[in-house]
């Protein structure tokens, strides 16, 4: 007999979901924000824009101190020119300042702060970034070509100018995302990810702006986003976005993938077709054999993340499976098996398998889908047949009651109180006629652990009906006043029914259900999975 353990519960787990982000990792250190006084950190992360082309943005166009902006090649300010021999701040002056401004008179060449750059030259102009130095270096020189004019300057960045600066490049930002890139939108308030959930948008352009300001540095993507219907979103993505979000509102295509993963249900097909028989396999084996080494849990179903729809039960230890496939499922292995007529995935620790049935699973796991497929339809053909065959010798027994005109489907003896000193018993009957049973009289005897009978035979009287086919339980409390009674033994049972006719049944071990035909109607295995089925018709 295979022995079963059926516990009906319900496991609830909820699993975070891990977001890839929609910015890949090598981007995430230019995505970071920072306040620091590492200044290698920030010109390290000026190498970034090597190649690109950006724009600069104040908040305040008319407040002139740019004093970081240079010329390539300083320009030559003459105060006159001497025959011979010009000295520096005396005959000329240079200015270091890109489109320099500021006064030029004798105060001004000692002076150098009244000398700047004026930031409308700077702002909203297109600059490629033609290199950056050494970022060990201060100050770390970035050169620059001005894109409407071809000229070279450069931008001497440190920790010591006192001012804030912010510039962006759709460049590098359609680097980290390029156009036509698919993002998902969340569209409901539900507080679990779903697929559904999601609207899919295609970037149309994206804007990286980066903010420098007494050594701090936030970075903003700006992503222009259109759907199908041509309808605008934009969507400003930070380092902070997916820090603290359990659900994000844009999520990427690795990430939506995962979602659908995570939500997707993996359900086994219970229907099988024996014509499977026919296929050739490229081994000779037909079955691979395992047994359950400890009680758990299987699944004709493995819903998704955060629902609770998985068709389940519970299967106990020392039961023989059929194994038709091996599966890992949300990083979890899973072996595809059959038992009890069902099919199911079983957890991998909770099965054993023998050497040489492992080596067949090994052999299968090396083949094609299609041969799993196919192996797992043979193996689903071969434990429905088996589970017919076994109906068919159950049913029979079944059929034997009606001889007798009565059935016992379970009786016993039992302890009526821990507090007082009483033997109850109780039956339970099926009728296997067609006629109606008015009484049913039972004649036991008790016995204690030695054997020894406890009294006198007793004879209790059940007063029905029970109606064919159907089944009654009676309960006798204290029929004994002690607790010594281990077991009984029925000595003869008389059977009364409405048409008038009895039956007296001496051999009572005929009418007693097996634990196999117990298990198979009043507690059958593995009952909340769909039983195997077939639209042909197995053959012997």
């Amino acid at each position: 007999m295979r022995n079963v353990l059926l516990i009906i519960s319900l496991l609830v787990s909820l699993n975070s979901f891990g977001y890839e982000d929609i910015v890949k990792e090598q981007w995430k250190p230019i995505m970071k924000r920072q306040v620091t006084n590492n200044f290698h950190d920030f010109c390290t992360i000026l190498k970034y824009f090597q190649g690109e082309t950006i724009q600069f943005k104040f908040r305040n166009l008319y407040y002139n101190d740019l004093q970081c902006f240079l010329n390539l090649k300083p320009d030559t300010v003459w105060i006159k020119k001497p025959k011979k021999n010009p000295k520096i701040n005396k005959d000329y002056t240079l200015i270091p300042y890109y489109h320099g401004k500021g006064e030029y008179n004798e105060k001004a060449f000692i002076d150098k702060d009244k000398r700047y750059t004026p930031r409308e030259i700077i702002a909203n102009t297109t600059f490629h970034v033609d290199s950056v130095s050494e970022v060990w270096k201060q100050p770390c020189y970035i050169y620059l070509t001005n894109l409407q004019n071809n000229e070279k300057l450069i931008w001497a960045f440190s920790n010591k100018w006192g001012s804030s600066m912010t510039f962006e490049s759709q460049s590098i930002g359609e680097k980290i995302v390029a156009p036509q890139t698919p993002i998902y939108m969340k569209t409901g308030n539900s507080y679990f990810s779903k697929p559904q959930s999601y609207e899919i948008l295609k970037v149309e352009k994206a804007v990286l702006e980066c903010e420098f300001s007494d050594l701090s540095y936030s970075p903003t993507l700006e992503i222009l986003l259109k759907d199908d219907s041509g309808s605008s979103f934009s969507y400003k993505y930070d380092s902070f976005d997916y820090s603290y979000s359990n659900s994000p509102k844009y999520i990427s295509q690795t990430d939506y993938n995962i979602l659908l993963e995570e939500n997707k249900d993996f359900e086994l097909d219970p229907t099988t077709d024996f014509n499977v028989a026919k296929y050739t396999f490229p081994f000779n084996f037909v079955q691979i054999w395992g047994e359950t080494i400890t009680s758990g849990y299987v699944y004709q179903k493995i819903s998704g993340k955060n629902s609770y729809s998985d068709i389940k039960d519970y299967l106990g230890s020392e039961n023989t499976v059929r194994i038709a496939d091996k599966r890992t499922i949300r990083g979890k292995d899973y072996y595809v098996a059959t038992c009890y007529g069902k099919c199911f995935f079983i957890p991998t620790e909770n099965l054993s398998i023998k050497a040489e049935e492992q080596a067949k699973l090994d052999s299968l796991m090396n083949c094609s889908q299609e041969v799993k497929d196919k192996f797992f339809e043979l193996t689903k053909g071969f434990e429905l047949y088996q589970y017919v065959q076994d109906t068919k010798v159950l049913l029979k027994e079944f059929d034997t009651f009606k001889k007798y005109g009565l059935s016992i489907v379970n009786w016993k003896v039992y302890d009526e109180s821990e507090y007082t000193d009483g033997t109850g018993i109780r039956f339970t009957f099926y009728n296997p006629t067609n006629s109606m049973i008015k009484y049913i009289t039972i004649t036991f005897t008790g016995y204690n652990a030695v054997d020894d009978p406890v009294g006198r035979a007793v004879t209790k009287k059940c007063i029905g009906p029970i109606n064919p086919d159907a089944s009654a339980s009676y309960e006798f409390e204290y029929t004994w006043f002690t607790d010594i009674v281990e077991y009984a033994k029925i000595r003869s049972i008389k059977v009364d029914y409405k048409n008038g006719t009895s039956k007296t049944i001496t051999n009572i071990n005929a009418i007693e259900w097996s634990d196999d035909l117990y298990d198979y109607f009043q507690n059958p295995p593995l009952k909340d999975l769909t039983t195997l089925k077939t639209k042909g018709e197995p053959t012997e």
